[in-house]
């Protein structure tokens, strides 16, 4: 018997300043066998430790929204973070 996945990530800081690098942890249980991130900057992945992302803005604050998709054989979970 397999567990249904739980989509989980964090970041180490909740808030950044443009141009810093934005590491993020999975934390995913369920044993998932394939990941989709969206970075909300226009790079996705599909890697389970995901590349360090780097997020630029020229004048107004703005934020982004990752969004990881973990799947394994029972089921898909979907959970999304704004930074």
């Amino acid at each position: 018997v397999l567990a249904r996945p739980t989509a989980n990530f964090g970041t180490r800081l909740s808030r950044y300043c443009s141009g810093d690098a934005v590491e993020i942890r999975n934390a995913s249980a369920g044993k998932p066998t394939a990941y989709f991130w969206d970075f909300g900057n226009g790079l996705t992945s599909r890697d389970s430790i995901p590349p360090t992302q780097y997020y630029f803005i020229n004048n107004e604050p703005d934020t982004f929204k990752i969004t990881l998709v973990a799947r394994n054989n029972c089921a898909a979970d979907t959970t999304s973070l704004l930074v």
